[in-house]
């Protein structure tokens, strides 16, 4: 198992507008990596950390590969 971290510092007003880019990312993810969570932080509100899951490393880097030529994904950041 791979696991791969992403830590994000989200200022108070943009929060909904993340979550939203978000929800809208996780629907093209959602083919291609096993397991995604998204937490906030308690202990620090503008801190956020998305957790993915693949079964190796070689098949992080190939997903990240296919999720970079994504037009949906492309278009949204």
């Amino acid at each position: 198992m791979f696991v791969k971290l992403y830590r994000y510092h989200i200022q108070p007003a943009q929060v909904q507008r993340f979550l939203l880019l978000q929800q809208a990312d996780d629907r093209v993810y959602q083919h291609y990596v096993d397991y995604v969570v998204l937490l906030q932080s308690q202990s620090e509100p503008g801190t956020w950390l998305e957790i993915h899951w693949h079964p190796d490393e070689a098949n992080y880097n190939q997903v990240m590969l296919q999720i970079q030529h994504e037009p949906e994904i492309n278009r949204l950041w």
